[in-house]
């Protein structure tokens, strides 16, 4: 990241650095929570558990693979533009080395491992937004100012940005305007769950657990000790594949490790994926952990994945998008709009009946539920027109006496549609 940062802004990296640059530095490095004297805790750690990827995965796939719309207030209504210049920025080309997916998957993953995510504004004579370019968070360092903005101090550029130029994300952040990533709120659950790794990986790679002491019924010199453990030890390295070990006469072998069952270790692994996915508010059954799934459920979590871990990262970009992104004369007239409704779709049978109930009770045309489904409109004005069922009535109209006749043959047995409201005789 450092690299693609020196390359869009054509600077090598500073042999002197601020002291801010410096500090901001030592805290990003610092991510490195330390849970031991031997061992610290990083990102990179945390990315090799399969629960914090794939929470990590799902979130930032999931805001990428989510179309963009500029859209317009009018009369209360957001009318979609379909020709304004952000389009092409926000889907297509955000930038000359990345895509608009991984432009978008990549700030998310910055903000869930790195608590910021930040996006440079490169903008045109015309205040017009030209391209959004990617800034490693390391190289960054937000500087509150005494009129309540913030200015962004970035390595290797001679001025500060200011904040209408530089796009920040992030969910929680300390007294300078630092974010706080997930890993490190999650630095006690995660030092447990990989230590369980190591130990499930130890168990395995050890020959499943094969520890214990050599018994002997005579006396044994430090030269016959030494021999006999240097011996035993080269006999486990070939039977660790698989084969037996001989014993010599009057050696006994008595295991002393404990079972997985006895640590609780599988168990334990089952806890640590629910116990992470609360990090990531995201529920086990989005990360293929099935073990309380029922299909009347699935549907719900789906729905529930999309209102409670999407929707709290979309808004976050649509909030800062709306208010930088747009020129000042634009601002509050037209807005970013994420599309969801490609992870509302359902299956085909309740998406028809959907579409039937909107249509029938007068809340869009034939066309436009045509439009929705990706079909093209037909022709003629009836089309394009709404329809209300005229078998319904209020109850002062049935208590008035007062029916709809419709679809009434006449003696040939033709149809006559004239929907007149008529009082019934008594």
């Amino acid at each position: 990241m450092a690299n693609i940062f020196q390359r869009i802004f054509g600077i090598e990296k500073r042999d002197t650095e601020t002291q801010v640059v410096k500090e901001e530095r030592g805290l990003f490095d610092g991510l490195g929570l330390t849970y031991n004297s031997s061992s610290s805790y990083s990102n990179s750690k945390a990315m090799k558990l399969s629960t914090v990827y794939a929470c990590t995965n799902l979130l930032s796939n999931s805001v990428a693979l989510l179309p963009i719309k500029v859209v317009k207030y009018e009369d209360g209504r957001k009318i979609e533009i379909k020709d304004h210049p952000l389009l092409k920025v926000m889907n297509i080309t955000p930038n000359n080395r990345f895509n608009k997916f991984n432009l978008f998957k990549l700030l998310i993953e910055s903000v869930i491992l790195n608590g910021n995510g930040y996006l440079y504004i490169n903008r045109d004579e015309k205040l017009n937004v030209k391209s959004l370019e990617l800034i490693d968070p390391a190289y960054v360092q937000p500087m509150p100012q005494a009129d309540g903005t913030v200015k962004y101090i970035v390595a290797g550029m001679n001025a500060a940005v200011d904040s209408a130029n530089m796009i920040h994300i992030f969910q929680h952040c300390d007294e300078m305007y630092n974010g706080i990533s997930v890993i490190k709120y999650a630095s006690m659950a995660l030092r447990g769950a990989y230590d369980r790794e190591e130990s499930s990986d130890s168990f395995y790679s050890r020959g499943l657990g094969l520890l214990g002491v050599l018994k002997s019924s005579a006396p044994l010199t430090n030269d016959q000790k030494k021999q006999i453990a240097e011996s035993w030890e080269k006999s486990m390295a070939r039977t660790s594949q698989g084969g037996v070990a001989i014993l010599p006469q009057g050696l006994d072998f008595q295991a002393i490790s404990v079972s997985p069952e006895d640590a609780e270790l599988l168990d334990s692994r089952q806890y640590d994926v629910v116990s992470l996915c609360r990090y990531f508010n995201v529920s086990p059954l989005k990360v293929f952990d099935y073990t309380h799934m029922s299909y009347s459920s699935l549907e719900q979590v789906s729905l529930s994945f999309l209102q409670e871990s999407v929707l709290p990262y979309t808004q976050l970009l649509e909030d800062e998008f709306n208010r930088k992104l747009f020129k000042p004369s634009e601002i509050g007239e037209y807005a970013i709009d994420f599309d969801y409704s490609g992870m509302l779709q359902a299956d085909k049978k309740t998406e028809a009946e959907y579409y039937r109930t909107l249509i029938t009770n007068g809340l869009c045309t034939i066309n436009e539920a045509r439009e929705k489904m990706g079909y093209t409109p037909l022709d003629g004005d009836e089309y394009n027109e709404t329809f209300l069922q005229l078998s319904y009535g209020t109850v002062k109209n049935i208590s008035e006496g007062v029916y709809v006749k419709q679809n009434a043959q006449d003696a040939s047995g033709q149809i006559k549609n004239d929907n007149k409201v008529l009082k019934s005789e008594e």
